[in-house]
């Protein structure tokens, strides 16, 4: 009935799209795994929260999230007398839409899953579907906060660095390169003692120590009294 009502577009392959205002998309298992999403959904998201409402389905129907949501409701239904079977549904249910809410993530930043999920909130979903905003909304969002929180903290990180090794870059080019002094523990030599092969921690230890005198193959040489 919902390939018969719906309209697909070329812009959102394997979506079904309804004449409806409210902002709605779900997802339904079948033979073909198909999402429904209404045209109030891009009608009052942004471009990105529509890409992250999708994007959020795509990982229910790529993860078989329904068939895994059908096994927790059958072993409830056969033994709903054994406390972890009886839990399991909504336990599974929450952690379908945490994965999903992951993978779209990963494809359209956290932002704009946190407002996709914000704006589809409260519109409902048929209970045979899977819905971005039907489960575990409350913890999902926090979570996006954080996400969003870490994100934005990565970015100046980043650009702090790169900044750094910008000046770094500049300042070397009007300094001279330092000699490597027999008996003094230079930057390279420190470098050479992690990545040579064979050095133990406590011939490193006898390297961050060694003034000149010390026995260890390619630390230094010992300094001979004039």
């Amino acid at each position: 009935m919902l390939r018969i009502a719906g309209r697909r577009e070329a812009r959102y392959p394997g979506t079904l799209w309804l004449a409806h205002d409210r902002p709605l998309a779900f997802s339904l298992t079948g033979r073909c795994g198909v999402i429904v999403a209404t045209d109030g959904l891009s009608r009052h998201l942004p471009g990105p929260a529509v890409d992250a409402v999708l994007a959020h389905e795509r990982a229910h129907l790529a993860g078989r999230h329904h068939l895994l949501i059908a096994a927790a409701d059958a072993l409830r239904s056969a033994l709903a007398f054994v406390p972890l079977f009886r839990h399991a549904p909504g336990a599974v249910r929450d952690l379908v839409e945490l994965a999903a809410d992951v993978a779209a993530v990963r494809r359209c930043g956290a932002s704009a899953v946190r407002s996709a999920l914000v704006s589809v909130s409260g519109h409902g979903t048929p209970r045979s579907a899977l819905g971005m905003a039907r489960d575990a909304v409350d913890l999902r969002l926090a979570r996006l906060r954080v996400d969003a929180a870490a994100s934005t903290r990565s970015r100046v990180v980043l650009w702090a660095g790169r900044r750094d090794r910008r000046r770094s870059a500049v300042r070397g080019r009007h300094r001279p390169a330092a000699r490597a002094l027999p008996g003094d523990l230079s930057r390279i030599a420190l470098k050479d003692a992690f990545v040579t092969p064979g050095v133990t921690k406590a011939s490193f230890s006898a390297v961050l120590t060694c003034r000149g005198s010390c026995a260890v193959a390619g630390c230094c040489r010992p300094r001979t009294p004039s």
